[in-house]
């Protein structure tokens, strides 16, 4: 496949399971260098399209190009580029992590014993422990770290924070964006924490019902919609409306400035967690 300036390509994807849809006629996009976040509820095809990129399964339709690879034909090379850590992630639960990094270097030509050090301390974990005996917290970062230390052109972690509690959620965003503008990756992160990575990404996709409803930089997507005070709304062709929500008992209306641009002054900012129940109906 042809490279361009796309780390992943996704035209036309669609993927079933018996008879149910997964994804359906998916695009997506994501620019080299950005730090993209695909963002859905439960069940709305992200996990199904990261398995498909990473090449673990076979699109039923559609093409896929993944560092301008196929990622099932090409997997071996693939895999030498990139990085992935899923949500169920499994380690060598009997090893210390200095003994998991001397382990896995010998895989991958770019690991750098220099980085996994330094994460290692700057992520806090204990270099005389077993893996098994860590937090699920402790355990997520020593799995991210495996991927940085590889020095992967491109990152994909799908839900790392999944089943952690607020505390080591917030803790383990905060050193992912440290680590992020340290370093320069390409990073596909798919979430439904919407708040706990709007911090981090500069791309945002949102995924509904196997469909990417929208894909824009962060500060277009958040300039694009306004929270406009009802009554004083003409028709939804008029003014952009995509819905309606009613907060503390009073009515509201979500435009999209894109398509009625004299809304642009008008109403309220939103944050992305109120984009993103906006678009998606609050499911």
């Amino acid at each position: 496949m042809a490279m361009s300036g796309y780390a992943i390509e996704m035209n036309s994807v669609a993927k079933r399971y018996g008879k149910r849809c997964i994804l359906d006629g998916f695009d997506l996009a994501v620019p080299k260098g950005a730090v993209y976040a695909l963002l859905g509820n439960n069940g709305a095809g992200k996990s199904t399209s990261i398995r498909l990129m990473t090449g673990q399964l076979l699109a039923d339709s559609g093409k896929i190009s993944v560092l301008g690879l196929d990622p099932v034909k090409e997997a071996v090379a693939l895999r030498l580029r990139l990085g992935y850590v899923a949500e169920t992630e499994r380690l060598f639960d009997f090893l210390t992590p200095p003994e998991l990094f001397a382990f896995l270097k010998h895989f991958f030509p770019d690991w750098s014993d220099r980085r996994a050090t330094e994460l290692l301390h700057r992520f806090r974990l204990p270099a005389d422990k077993k893996i098994g005996s860590f937090s699920r917290g402790m355990y997520a970062k020593t799995a991210l770290i495996t991927v940085m230390a590889r020095r992967p052109e491109l990152v994909i972690l799908d839900d790392p924070a999944l089943g952690l509690d607020t505390v080591s959620r917030s803790d383990f965003m905060t050193q992912l964006i440290e680590s992020i503008q340290e370093y320069e990756h390409t990073i596909l992160l798919s979430s439904h924490l919407i708040s706990e990575v709007e911090g981090v990404c500069d791309h945002v996709g949102i995924l509904r019902n196997g469909k990417l409803l929208y894909s824009q930089d962060t500060d277009s997507l958040k300039s694009r919609f306004r929270r406009i005070r009802l009554p004083g709304v003409k028709t939804a062709e008029a003014t952009g409306e995509i819905c309606r929500k009613k907060i503390a008992g009073e009515t509201y209306a979500v435009a999209d400035v894109s398509v009625n641009r004299s809304l642009g002054n008008e109403g309220e900012a939103m944050t992305l967690e109120e984009i993103f129940l906006a678009l998606t109906d609050g499911e």
